[in-house]
C-alpha cells in the first residue's frame, strides 16, 4: 500500500479524535481497509507524522495545540491496531516491551484493552508482569493505570502488590500512586495496606522530601546565590506535602468514610491549605458528601 494512502488513513482517524465513539468507529473502518500485514507500516509514522491538516474540528485543534499532532497520530495508529485484535499482539509486545519512547505505555494500554475484552487475557497479564519492573517511571505509571482496568484477575492484583511494596520503600508517594490504581478494581486485596495510606495523610514519610521527586526543577542564581525550586515555570512558594496528605486522606476514605481522624485532616486542609485551589476543592468535596 502506498505511503500517501497510509498517511490519509491516519489523518482520517485523527480528525475524529474529539469524539471517542466516532474515533474508534473510524479506526475500525480503516482497519478493514488496510491488510493486517500492511498495518505494521503504520508504526513508521509514530514520530514522522503525516502533515497536519490546516482545518481541524475546533476541539481537535485545541487538542493538537495542547498535546501535539504527534500524540493524536500515535493514538490514531494504536486505535487502528486495536481493531486487528490478536493479529497484532506480537507487534504490540515489541513496542510495549522494547526500547523506551513515548509509545511504550500506549502499546500497553491497547494490550490491556484487549485483555479486558477477554483476548489472551492471562498471557497479556503475565507478559506485563514479567516486564514492568524494568519500565521507566514515566512508562510504568500510565501502564499501571491501564492494567488496573482489568478486573477479577489474581495476577493483576499480585503485580500491584509487588510493585506497591517495592516502590513504597524508596518513596512513599510512588507507593501511594501504585496503591491508588490498585484500589480501582481490587479494594478487597489492597485494604490490608490502607494504614500505609493513613500514615501519609498525617505526613509520615514526607519529612524533608525533595520537590525534585515531584518533577520540580532546582535552580541556583549565580548572581545572588539564591536557591529555589520551580514547577511549571513558576517559583515554588511551598512544597507538595499538603497535596500528598490530602490525596492520601481522600484515598483512605474509599475504605472508611467515617474515620474521624481523616475527616479532621481534610477539614484542617480545607481551612489552612496554602494552595487556594486545594481549599476550594475540599469545600466542594465535602459539599458532595
Amino acid at each position: 500500500m502506498e505511503h500517501h494512502i497510509l498517511e490519509e488513513k491516519i489523518i482520517e482517524v485523527a480528525t475524529a479524535y474529539e469524539d471517542f465513539e466516532q474515533f474508534t468507529a473510524t479506526a475500525k473502518k480503516v482497519s478493514l481497509e488496510i491488510p493486517a500485514e500492511e498495518a505494521k507500516n503504520l508504526c513508521q509514522y509514530f514520530h514522522n507524522n503525516p502533515t497536519q491538516p490546516k482545518e481541524l474540528h475546533p476541539i481537535s485543534a485545541k487538542i493538537s495545540i495542547l498535546s501535539g499532532w504527534m500524540e493524536m497520530c500515535q493514538d490514531s495508529i494504536f486505535e487502528i491496531l486495536f481493531h486487528y485484535k490478536e493479529k497484532h499482539i506480537p507487534l504490540l509486545y515489541e513496542i510495549g516491551f522494547g526500547v523506551y519512547d513515548w509509545t511504550q505505555y500506549k502499546a500497553i494500554r491497547i494490550l490491556c484493552r484487549l485483555a479486558y475484552d477477554g483476548i489472551q487475557t492471562d498471557e497479556i497479564v503475565a507478559a506485563i508482569d514479567s516486564k514492568i519492573d524494568h519500565f521507566r517511571y514515566e512508562a510504568m505509571m500510565p501502564s499501571l493505570r491501564s492494567l488496573s482496568m482489568i478486573p477479577n484477575n489474581p495476577q493483576v492484583s499480585k503485580t500491584f502488590e509487588r510493585l506497591f511494596l517495592e516502590l513504597a520503600k524508596g518513596d512513599p508517594i510512588d507507593g501511594l500512586d501504585v496503591f491508588r490504581y490498585w484500589t480501582s478494581n481490587y479494594m478487597k486485596d489492597s485494604a490490608k495496606h490502607k494504614n500505609f495510606v493513613k500514615a501519609i495523610a498525617f505526613g509520615k514519610g514526607l519529612e524533608n522530601r525533595s520537590p525534585l521527586l515531584d518533577g520540580a526543577l532546582f535552580i541556583k542564581n549565580n548572581l545572588d546565590g539564591s536557591e529555589n525550586f520551580y514547577f511549571n515555570n513558576e517559583k515554588l512558594e511551598y512544597g507538595f506535602e499538603e497535596y500528598h496528605q490530602i490525596q492520601a486522606a481522600v484515598v483512605y476514605q474509599y475504605f472508611d468514610k467515617e474515620d474521624q481522624e481523616i475527616i479532621d485532616v481534610l477539614r484542617y486542609w480545607e481551612k489552612h491549605a496554602q494552595d487556594k485551589n486545594h481549599r476550594e476543592q475540599l469545600t466542594q468535596y465535602f459539599n458532595q458528601q
